[in-house]
């Protein structure tokens, strides 16, 4: 992803969806992600709608302008050329231009129905809770098919029992799998917990 955000590696998983197909018949296309890939999943619906049909984005970047202006020393500003700026310097211009090129914000439109879940831990020290915020609101200003799902009290890694299991929910629903949300739950493995699917009657 050096100084491309969101550019090629959305072309990786529309390759990766388009191998998929050729190989197994594949009836709809859930993109679900923590953080980056949470990102992903949601660039990758603005740049190719016909390509998704749901997304679950957990603690993802919606707005990296607005993200970096706030937590100046990520990682991520090197990416862009530097960190935003008004002032239209040769370089500023040249590190907007990639900023916009990495936005999803600016491309809400492109959307169709395709259901979206933006999903947030509260106490996110990471990725701001207020990229939930933005891009919940745009999309329900545009009439977007969308639900924010606020987790109480969670960092940018969530540690408890009942959001791993809203987790596991949500997954289900997004991949229209609502049959099976009342037998989901999940289990510790290691020291992590995980989604379990129930086996199939």
């Amino acid at each position: 992803i050096k100084y491309q955000v969101g550019l090629g590696d959305v072309v990786d998983v529309v390759e990766a969806i388009n191998e998929t197909k050729k190989k197994i018949k594949v009836e709809s296309v859930s993109l679900i992600g923590n953080s980056y890939g949470g990102y992903l999943g949601l660039k990758t619906l603005v740049e190719h709608p016909e390509k998704v049909d749901s997304v679950f984005s957990i603690n993802g970047v919606t707005d990296w302008w607005n993200l970096i202006a706030k937590i100046p020393w990520s990682p991520f500003t090197a990416h862009f050329g530097g960190l935003p700026s008004f002032n239209k310097t040769p370089e500023n211009i040249a590190s907007r231009k990639k900023y916009d090129a990495s936005a999803i914000v600016n491309k809400i439109s492109k959307i169709g129905d395709q259901k979206i879940i933006i999903g947030h831990g509260t106490k996110d020290g990471t990725i701001n809770p207020n990229q939930a915020s933005l891009i919940y609101g745009l999309l329900k200003k545009q009439n977007k098919n969308a639900n924010l799902v606020w987790y109480e009290d969670e960092d940018h890694v969530f540690v408890k029992t009942k959001s791993i299991e809203n987790i596991c929910r949500n997954m289900f629903e997004t991949i229209g799998l609502e049959s099976l949300v009342e037998r989901s739950h999940s289990m510790k493995l290691g020291k992590a917990r995980v989604c379990v699917f129930p086996k199939s009657q």
